[in-house]
């Protein structure tokens, strides 16, 4: 049992910390740009200048949403972790003599945003990286789950990637996601045990690597949880297409294919839940909210958001 006390993102949405902006989201184009908070608010700018943008982005989207309550742990999910050092990296190798500068070595590691978030925050508690493809934030929110039900009282938990020139040149060479908008981005949440007083509810996170048949997997989870589609208020869904349970279960008006507005990345259903939640609070009716991550039909990930 665990509550959304508050969350933060980075996008190419007017996400950050900007209470009501899933009212105003905007389809992604490919000159679409990232609205960059003032960084310097969050990290000194001595650290600031050496730092690349996917850890610009991690540290701040969590920095801005602690509280007076320390969390006792940082977990994070990213897909393809520090893509611009790992780059940098690997140039410097191909292309140096000699003694190759750590720096951007020591940068490139997916455990670093996690790593850096809790350095530049003194948090000496719970800190870990996962990295399962596109379903490493909801393994992340379901490590973060178990910790809530062992009587951890609350954590940090989000799912960051970024996007490069490289990582588009390639995906255009293996044909992937061509009419999508490859983007950055970096959501995190503060969650807790106790209930706030506009607090959203995790009711239950799934993920399944192996799903044959979406449609029966997403309804043994609903089972699972006492519900059935015909209770599910809205749906966020990230597909190649239309899986059958939307078209027949779900009405139009109650479906919304995020990926136009998120873009495409391996953690874009972290944004999907800030804009999940940020409509739940918008609008009391919305009590039982699906985010389905079929983003890639080898992995399948499901979150159930409750009020």
């Amino acid at each position: 049992m665990a509550y959304i006390q508050s969350i933060s993102s980075i996008s190419h949405q007017e996400s950050f910390l900007n209470e009501g902006f899933s009212a105003a989201l905007e389809v992604l184009e490919p000159s679409s740009a990232l609205k960059n908070p003032v960084y310097k608010d969050y990290i000194d700018s001595q650290f600031l200048r050496r730092m690349s943008p996917i850890l610009r982005m991690g540290i701040t989207a969590a920095l801005s949403i602690q509280n007076e309550i320390e969390p006792k742990g940082v977990i994070v999910g990213t897909g393809l972790g520090c893509l611009t050092d790992t780059e940098k990296f690997l140039k410097n190798y191909l292309t140096l003599e000699g003694l190759v500068p750590p720096t951007a070595f020591i940068q490139s590691t997916h455990n670093t945003i996690a790593g850096q978030i809790s350095i530049n925050s003194s948090n000496q508690y719970y800190n870990c990286t996962h990295t399962q493809n596109t379903v490493s934030f909801e393994v992340a929110l379901q490590d973060a789950l178990l910790h809530i039900s062992e009587g951890v009282e609350t954590l940090l938990v989000g799912g960051v990637d970024e996007a490069t020139e490289e990582l588009k040149r390639v995906l255009v060479e293996f044909g992937l996601f061509n009419d999508q908008v490859i983007t950055s981005g970096a959501t995190f949440l503060n969650i807790s045990k106790e209930k706030g007083e506009s607090s959203i509810f995790v009711k239950d996170v799934m993920t399944n690597y192996k799903s044959d048949n979406n449609v029966q997997s997403i309804r043994a989870f609903l089972e699972d949880n006492q519900l059935s589609f015909n209770q599910i208020d809205h749906v966020l869904y990230a597909s190649s297409s239309e899986t059958a349970v939307l078209e027949t279960t779900i009405e139009e008006g109650k479906r919304t294919n995020y990926i136009p507005f998120t873009g495409v990345n391996c953690t874009a259903s972290a944004l999907a839940t800030h804009i999940a939640v940020d409509k739940m609070k918008l609008d009391a009716s919305l009590k039982n909210v699906l985010i389905i991550n079929a983003l890639n039909p080898v992995n399948l990930g499901v979150i159930l958001l409750q009020q």
